[in-house]
C-alpha cells in the first residue's frame, strides 16, 4: 500500500507542479504586458512632444521669415520715401531755375539773344517733367509698397498669434 501511496504520490507531483507554474507564468506574462504597455506609452508621450517641438519650430521659423518680409518692405520703403523725398528737393530747384529762366527772358530785350536762355528753359522744363514723372511711379511704388507692408504684418501678427499659443500649450 505504501508503494502504492507513493507511486500516486509521485503521479500527482507533476500535475501539482504545473498548476503552480501556470499562475506564475500568467502572471509574469501579465507583468511583461504591462511594462510593455507603459513603455509603449511613453514612446507615444515622447513622439507626440517631438511633434509638438517640430511644429513650434516651424511656426518660429515662419514667423521670422514674416519678420524678414517685413523688414525688407520697410527697407524698400524708406528707400522710395527717401527718393521721392530727395525729387521733391530738385523738382523745386527745377521749378526756381525755370522761374528765373522765364523772368530772365522777359527782361530781355527785342535786340538781345535769348537762344540761350530759350535752351536753358526748355532743358529746365523737360528735367521738370521727367522729375514729376519719376515721382508719379514713387508715388505709385510707395502705396503699393505700404498696402502690401500692411499685408505682410497682418501675416506675421497671425504668425505671433499662433506661435503664442501655441507655446502656451506647451508650457501648461
Amino acid at each position: 500500500m505504501r508503494r502504492i501511496w507513493i507511486a500516486l504520490l509521485l503521479a500527482l507531483l507533476p500535475m501539482s507542479t504545473s498548476a503552480q507554474d501556470a499562475p506564475a507564468s500568467a502572471d509574469a506574462v501579465a507583468m511583461e504586458l504591462a511594462r510593455i504597455n507603459a513603455t509603449l506609452k511613453e514612446i507615444a508621450a515622447l513622439l507626440s512632444r517631438q511633434s509638438d517641438l517640430q511644429s513650434v519650430d516651424l511656426l518660429m521659423k515662419r514667423v521670422q521669415l514674416s519678420e524678414g518680409q517685413v523688414a525688407e518692405l520697410e527697407g524698400r520703403l524708406r528707400s522710395a520715401q527717401g527718393e521721392l523725398r530727395d525729387l521733391e528737393t530738385e523738382r523745386s530747384n527745377v521749378e526756381m531755375r525755370l522761374e528765373m529762366t522765364s523772368k530772365q527772358l522777359e527782361r530781355a530785350g527785342p535786340d538781345e539773344p535769348a537762344s540761350e536762355l530759350e535752351a536753358l528753359s526748355a532743358q529746365a522744363e523737360e528735367e521738370l517733367k521727367r522729375v514729376r514723372q519719376r515721382a508719379g511711379q514713387l508715388t505709385q511704388e510707395i502705396a503699393g509698397l505700404e498696402n502690401e507692408l500692411g499685408t505682410r504684418r497682418d501675416d506675421l501678427r497671425s504668425w505671433q498669434t499662433v506661435l503664442d499659443r501655441r507655446l502656451t500649450k506647451q508650457t501648461e
